[in-house]
């Protein structure tokens, strides 16, 4: 047998049976490195994503590594490619050992809301560093226009046949050194490349760039410790939004609410970009001809049956060329500020798919508009004696102590108004 495969066997026996000793009081990452001892040179000998980030890199490239720590990465890369090196890292040690040796490392902060980047480059690498953030969804979203190539990063894989194996053993798997909270977000192959494509990547490839020798390329997920994923901007999206925001409509037979809640969206005078979107499921009040009479710049699709609420929706969500989708019911009416707020908010939030407004009353009383996920209890009281005898069960689900002065998140939205991210749903 292989010596290779020998260690590895004995690397993955104490990953799946030994537990790491917590080694830091809190999670800093001044204390990290220096308790870290992180090498100030290669000498020493190479990761292995070294190797697959030098290949994948074209020669005279400019390369910028967020998360460089010593530089290594980029000094091994400048050596091979001759590549112009730039870095960004939280601790300042760390950016003077970079700046040693002749890289362009700046101390910054990739989770401030004010972290920006300057200048574009070819290639951006973040090598084992989303996972050490919270959102890396908003760093990802914030530098898509920072590159010209390709994204790079490398991440562990949480599928790891040696994590499966604690978690069978009724362990979390452990993919730290120093303390648990170094890393905060995981990912499997198959849950990466969706999320990439969610937040407006595409996953052209990806590599095994450590694990179990030999099965590691069979089964990936499985037996692969460490992937590099190679991304690339979905082209599509720039191209096909023209608005920020389409309002979509469907209606059936509410031709007099549907004219009212059009009347107050243009009353309200939205500051952003957007179009109106009208399904109509066969109505037979004369809504069409109203429609186009009174409202002729609304883009208005008619449907020969009524295909229902949901099919109606979707349709408008496929016709929008948009940043943004507000589902709106047709018996409602928006306030002056409302949309303009709600756009405000998704923007503000990249990690956001979904917003819901606070809902009024006619009479300005609170609407209640949100609820926990049904469970099985809840499903047995809902509108049966055991409620009248158990009433907390349904409070619980109506979510009746839920503070409509404050932001939060919640399992589910009433649908009446709701402002989707159209890169989550196209």
């Amino acid at each position: 047998m292989p010596r290779t495969v020998i260690s590895v066997a004995k690397s993955t026996f104490r990953l799946i049976f030994s537990d790491p000793k917590i080694s830091l009081h809190s999670m800093n990452y001044d204390e990290y490195y220096e308790t870290r001892k992180d090498p100030g040179n290669i000498s020493g000998g190479i990761p292995k994503r070294y190797s697959f980030f030098e290949k994948l890199i074209d020669s005279n490239a400019t390369v910028l590594d967020i998360g460089c720590g010593n530089g290594n990465l980029l000094k091994y890369i400048e050596e091979k490619k001759n590549t112009g090196s730039s870095g960004y890292d939280i601790v300042e040690s760390s950016v003077k050992r970079a700046q040693a040796k002749g890289i362009n490392a700046k101390v910054a902060d990739i989770t401030d809301k004010d972290f920006k980047i300057e200048g574009i480059y070819d290639y951006i690498v973040l090598s084992e560093t989303i996972e050490h953030i919270a959102q890396p969804e908003v760093l990802l979203k914030k530098i898509r226009d920072n590159f010209k190539k390709e994204i790079l990063i490398s991440i562990p894989n949480v599928a790891y046949f040696a994590y499966r194996l604690r978690l069978l053993l009724g362990k979390f798997p452990v993919q730290w050194v120093l303390h648990p909270a170094e890393h905060l977000r995981f990912w499997s192959i198959p849950d990466f490349v969706k999320w990439a494509d969610v937040i407006g990547y595409k996953v052209k490839k990806y590599y095994v760039c450590d694990g179990f020798p030999i099965i590691e390329k069979i089964f990936p997920n499985l037996f692969g410790s460490s992937i590099i994923y190679v991304l690339e901007k979905k082209a599509n999206l720039q191209n096909s939004v023209k608005l920020d925001l389409s309002i979509c409509i469907a209606g059936y037979n509410t031709k007099d609410m549907l004219g009212d809640c059009i009347d107050s969206i243009y009353k309200s005078a939205p500051k952003v970009k957007y179009d109106i979107i009208i399904v109509d499921n066969n109505s037979n009040d004369g809504t069409v001809e109203f429609l186009k009479r009174a409202y002729p710049k609304v883009k208005l699709i008619e449907n020969t049956k009524n295909m229902g609420f949901a099919y109606a929706n979707n349709q408008a969500i496929r016709a929008a060329e948009s940043k943004y989708c507000l589902l709106l019911n047709s018996d409602t009416l928006v306030k002056p500020g409302s949309v303009d707020e709600l756009f405000r908010f998704m923007e503000g939030h990249p990690g956001a798919a979904v917003a819901a407004p606070k809902l009024l009353n006619r009479d300005g009383s609170l609407q209640p508009n949100c609820k926990r996920f049904l469970d099985l209890k809840t499903a047995f009281c809902l509108d049966t004696i055991l409620g009248s005898l158990y009433p907390e069960i349904e409070q619980r689900y109506r979510m009746s102590e839920f503070k409509y002065d404050k932001t939060a998140e919640v399992d589910q939205p009433m649908g009446a108004a709701v402002i989707v991210r159209m890169e989550t749903i196209k």
